[in-house]
């Protein structure tokens, strides 16, 4: 942190407070805010019971009694943290074999914001069932029921069964709410005529391996929808969970809202000895009754809340109203109710240029209980209390609580930074202590100090409402560095750069990016530059191809150096990972591409504008001084990942000292007196070490679309690749790659008429191109034709010589349902896959002639490597596992998203490397690698685990 930069700012006498308790604030208020060591929700049971069967040994449930299905899908959920927010938290469910079966996001009602904790949640078929209110004296309801239908953003199916259940919930800001549970963890065992539940007293503490999860073990079956657990146990009791200790609520106090402000001014009074409020000026009344509160937790949930004031023998009773701007406020919000000024819901507070933190309400506009809205200086008492759940948000506050002695021509207000740790008897309420009376309707407080004005700061609350703003965004990039040297200047302290050198200007102006997600595409993105809060530039990057599938860690720069797309990110520590775009050659451009010392502010959104790239960043985005002076750079320093915000402490300058920048390479800085540098240990894989690649679009005459299936033959030295989409098979010298043959499906086709040539009849002929196998003792090749859109085939092919074209000799056809993705020859048996097994086949007989010699623990087998008694499989479920062919036992299991490849298909193995083909590049609408691109159907070589 560079704290002999970060000033004091000073407008004319009015000071922000201390900066280093403005940090103190936001680490508590992060902790506060993200963390939390015990549970939040813990799984509590589900339904595995088949539509067709009843519950085992005369079962019932103590809901839907004794029926087929035991009430369809669902299941049950037990609130362990109290207050929880549960609105836009994301239900992951999946299979044991992570096969994706549901995700959707929690609605945002408000009933889901204060969730008490021993709330039991479930996720049905049933209708919804919002009637929650925990803490009624006479019939507290501790119950939620949402249809899964109700439920947001839903992508798959709603199935909850007994197939190994793996279920999951992360909060709106990504925090674990509940762990992987289910028998995922605790193992296999329950089976379609039972519950899945847990049987133990629920609590916080509750971890999903907890052996107290499982079945009932033979028993009678209890199963209990939207109820405390019931089972049998080994005394043949019926045993009852006890919520008794997880209800114990000794308070509904969560204050999340404090006062800021009130008027106390009588109606014919003006404020004391010349005083003025900031936005009303000074005028009689000062504006009327109103009073000011602060938010001080993001996302804060304030529709339908009550407000409440009591002076002397009045009370007022008033609730706000259920508009959606009142949903989500903002950490750092001032919240505004007032007699006099209209309802203002402009509230904007993340706007680039003109940041609206604010929310005024008329109290026309309020629902009013009881007693009419007089805000005066007669010991004032205000709460609130949320719109359900009962919870008291904001605590009994104001002169009547802190004491005081606000007369009729001063304002009530808090003298100290709005925090979590604000107690309403604090000190620092009251009133101006005889000075002139300061107020600030809608702003942030002021007060003086001898003769200066000190001014509340609101960075910390907002920076944390930002934060969670950026993890929201789900950007893909991060800004690395940009120049702020002027044109006149040169690097301060006699500073260089690593690509200009020492020179006036350091290069213009420049701008660097890091890709934090792999394959995001920049092509027609659209790029904003801001100075002071002012929009300067505007533009879209150019649909360049390679700018299409960008790998993580990858480098983009913007400058006025050439346009630079040569691009091969596949080896950690090679310099192949950048790419340069001229300024010139942005498109749509609007204004000046400028970059300098002021207050620079950058973001970058998808073509459409509706997906943010680059979060807005820069020195512009920050709240606080100015850093960057015009001989220094701005830049990261630190390592880049998806989690570096903007708001990032390691963001800043040189800390005045020499000035190092590092245009298109990593960034250097001195931290102690000692030199660092990033490493960019995002472009590493995960545990797989890449070595090398064949790229085989820049390959004459090879046009890889949809890759399927690799082959090497040592005896001349050839690397055979397949492809569907291309309907051939290549043939290329392993060393030079050059093409040696062809093998096209029309000339398969047209050796066997009735299996056709792709296109003569829809979904007939050879279309499908699946795999390829080498029978080495007899020198003959197999193609394999596959199912989809096609006549599935087996064609075997033979040579004169070494160096001749394989021709085709003999074929068989296969079932149309019939199809074997990967093939392998392992001495003299030939092997096939089907899903997830490897069996060995006989062509003659063409049929399979063995038990299924080896089965994955996950996703059907698409390509067979085999060396050394180790067999090597890639699977659809995009891992790739080395196994002992002996024993079959799973030696390694390595998912290939993390090491480089997107699509594995094909895999070879070759002396001590392995090649692995990336195939179709494409899944569902997502972008994908245009042909031409260097990662379209490219080889990735691996040191061999």
């Amino acid at each position: 942190m560079k704290t002999e930069k970060i000033r004091k700012k000073q407008k004319g006498n009015i000071i922000n407070m201390n900066r280093t308790k403005l940090l103190q604030t936001l680490s508590t208020l992060l902790l506060c805010s993200n963390f939390s060591l015990a549970n939040a929700i813990i799984l509590n049971e589900y339904n595995a019971v088949a539509p067709t069967e009843q519950l085992l040994n005369d079962g019932y449930d103590t809901y839907f009694g004794d029926i087929d299905g035991n009430g369809g899908n669902w299941v049950e959920f037990v609130i362990t943290e109290d207050f929880l927010d549960l609105r836009g938290a994301t239900l992951d469910i999946k299979r044991s074999d992570g096969i994706h079966l549901f995700t959707a996001t929690f609605p945002k009602n408000t009933q889901l914001a204060y969730l008490r904790k021993g709330t039991i949640l479930t996720v049905s078929e049933e209708p919804t069932d919002l009637s929650y209110n925990p803490t009624d004296a006479n019939n507290p309801d501790w119950t939620i029921n949402i249809n899964y239908n109700d439920l947001e953003n839903i992508d798959g199916i709603f199935d909850i069964s007994h197939r190994t259940m793996d279920i999951s919930i992360r909060s709106v800001t990504g925090k674990t709410l509940l762990k992987n549970s289910g028998e995922v963890v605790v193992g296999w065992g329950v089976n379609d005529q039972e519950v899945f539940k847990l049987k133990k007293n629920p609590s916080a503490d509750i971890e999903p391996d907890d052996e107290a999860y499982g079945d009932d073990n033979g028993k009678q079956i209890i199963s209990t929808f939207g109820s405390p657990n019931q089972w049998i146990d080994d005394s043949n009791n019926i045993m009852h969970q006890d919520f008794t200790a997880l209800r114990n609520i000794t308070s509904s106090v969560h204050k999340i809202v404090i006062l800021n402000e009130y008027n106390g001014v009588d109606e014919n009074s003006t404020l004391r000895d010349g005083g003025y409020d900031s936005t009303l000026g000074r005028i009689v009344g000062n504006g009327g009754d109103w009073l000011e509160l602060v938010v001080l937790e993001d996302r804060t949930d304030l529709r339908g809340a009550e407000l409440k004031i009591v002076n002397q023998n009045q009370t007022f009773r008033a609730k706000l109203p259920a508009i959606s701007q009142l949903s989500e406020v903002r950490s750092g919000t001032i919240v505004t109710i007032s007699s006099s000024r209209p309802t203002d819901l402009s509230y904007d507070p993340f706007n680039h240029y003109n940041p609206d933190w604010n929310i005024n309400i008329n109290i026309d506009d309020l629902n009013i209980l009881e007693g009419n809205f007089d805000t005066n200086d007669r010991n004032m008492i205000v709460s609130m209390v949320s719109g359900s759940g009962g919870v008291k948000i904001m605590p009994d506050s104001g002169e009547g609580i802190a004491g005081g002695d606000v007369d009729s021509n001063e304002v009530f207000k808090l003298k100290e930074n709005p925090s979590f740790e604000i107690l309403p008897t604090s000190r620092t309420y009251g009133d101006d202590n005889n000075s002139q009376a300061l107020s600030t309707f809608g702003e942030e407080n002021i007060w003086k100090i001898g003769e200066s004005i000190i001014k509340q700061d609101f960075t910390s609350l907002r920076t944390i409402a930002k934060k969670n703003n950026f993890y929201s965004q789900e950007a893909s990039l991060v800004l690395n560095e940009y120049n702020g040297v002027a044109s006149d200047k040169y690097l301060k302290d006699d500073g260089s750069d690593d690509y200009y050198g020492r020179v006036l200007g350091n290069g213009g102006s420049w701008i660097e990016l890091i890709v934090t997600k792999n394959y995001t595409n920049l092509q027609n993105a659209i790029i904003t530059i801001d100075e002071n809060s002012t929009k300067v530039f505007s533009g879209r990057i150019p649909p360049l191809t390679q700018l299409a599938f960008l790998r993580k860690g990858t480098m983009i720069t913007i400058s006025n150096e050439p346009t630079d797309m040569s691009y091969s990110p596949f080896v950690y520590g090679s310099d192949d990972w950048k790419l340069n775009i001229n300024i010139n050659d942005l498109l749509d451009k609007n204004g000046t591409f400028k970059i300098n010392s002021n207050n620079i502010g950058i973001s970058i959104t998808d073509a459409n504008g509706s997906r943010v790239l680059l979060s807005y960043s820069g020195e512009g985005a920050w709240s606080r001084s100015a850093v960057v002076d015009n001989q220094e750079v701005y830049k990261l320093k630190t390592e880049p990942n998806s989690t570096i915000s903007p708001f990032n402490d390691n963001y800043g300058d040189d800390l005045d000292g020499k000035a190092i920048s590092t245009f298109g390479e990593p960034n250097r800085w001195v931290e102690n007196g000692v030199e660092k540098k990033q490493y960019l240990v995002l472009r590493k894989n995960k545990d797989l070490t890449e070595i090398g690649s064949i790229i085989t679009s820049n390959i004459d005459s090879i046009d890889l679309r949809d890759g399927e299936s690799l082959l090497y033959i040592p005896r001349n030295n050839s690397l055979w690749i397949t492809d569907d989409s291309s309907h051939k098979v290549w043939e290329m010298d392993f060393t030079t790659h050059e093409i040696k043959s062809v093998i096209t499906t029309e000339e398969l086709g047209t050796f066997a008429p009735d299996v056709g040539v792709c296109g003569y009849e829809y979904h007939k002929g050879l279309c499908d191109i699946e795999s390829i196998a080498y029978d080495e003792a007899n020198d003959t090749l197999y193609i394999f034709g596959g199912k989809s859109s096609s006549t599935p085939a087996i064609f075997k092919l033979t040579r004169a010589s070494i160096n001749d074209k394989f021709t085709p000799v003999a074929y068989v056809k296969l079932d149309d349902d019939v199809e074997y993705p990967a093939t392998i020859f392992v001495g003299n048996k030939h092997l096939v896959t089907q899903g997830k097994n490897i069996y060995e086949y006989d062509f003659e007989q063409n049929k399979i002639i063995s038990d299924s010699l080896y089965r994955t623990p996950s996703g059907s087998i698409v390509g067979l490597a085999y060396s050394n008694n180790i067999m090597w499989i890639t699977t659809s479920k995009f891992e790739l596992l080395k196994v002992d062919w002996t024993t079959k036992e799973l030696l390694g299991r390595y998912q290939m998203n993390d090491n480089g490849v997107y699509d594995p298909r094909g895999v070879e193995i070759i002396g001590d490397k392995l090649y692995i083909l990336d195939g179709v590049n494409e899944s569902g609408d997502e972008v994908t690698a245009p042909t031409g691109h260097v990662l379209k159907g490219a080889i990735h070589v691996y040191q061999a685990p």
